[in-house]
């Protein structure tokens, strides 16, 4: 299996994750605690969990839908870059919410797809785009720190980091292999 094709299919997980994680906030929904209005100087009622739908979380895969579509051929990857752009602007206008975690998901598909424009262009500048998402996975990993989901997203992080530095020491020695031939 080559690179593209492992960077591909990772994202396609990843974008396949991220819909089906929207479908169950919209259709499971989000827990919301109510309690029964009681009158002054009577106990409180026991709290009753709710389940309501959290449509923001649509916003998501319509934006990972360009990205997808982007994705299919390799001159179509200009979409691709237009979806993670839009997923990322998604991303800071639901800062406060479920956005965090579309900035996170948006590092990981540039470190991807910017790993499928090296190999389809051969121009080392994607390689510095697919290390700028995983620094943007990295940084959202140590801006979650002291909750539970840091350390998976610090851990991809590095994992994506590491392949990216791989890539470029290879493509180095590539280029160096190639000079001392000449």
């Amino acid at each position: 299996m080559t690179i593209t094709r492992t960077a591909r299919v990772g994202a396609y997980l990843v974008i396949a994750a991220m819909a089906a994680w929207a479908g169950y906030f919209v259709f499971v929904g989000v827990p919301n605690t109510t309690y029964w209005e009681v009158q002054p100087g009577q106990a409180l009622s026991l709290a009753r969990t709710v389940y309501l739908p959290y449509y923001p979380a649509l916003y998501s895969p319509l934006a990972l839908v360009l990205a997808a579509l982007g994705l299919i051929r390799e001159r179509w990857l200009p979409l691709a870059w237009v979806g993670l752009l839009l997923h990322l602007a998604i991303g800071g206008l639901l800062i406060f919410s479920l956005g965090i975690f579309y900035i996170a998901v948006t590092g990981v598909l540039t470190a991807l797809v910017g790993i499928i424009e090296w190999q389809a262009t051969g121009r080392a500048r994607w390689l510095l785009a697919a290390g700028a998402g995983a620094a943007l996975e990295l940084l959202i990993g140590v801006v979650m720190l002291g909750t539970t989901y840091a350390y998976p997203l610090l851990a991809a992080g590095l994992l994506l980091g590491g392949s990216v530095m791989v890539l470029w020491t290879w493509r180095r020695h590539e280029m160096w292999l190639m000079r001392r031939r000449d």
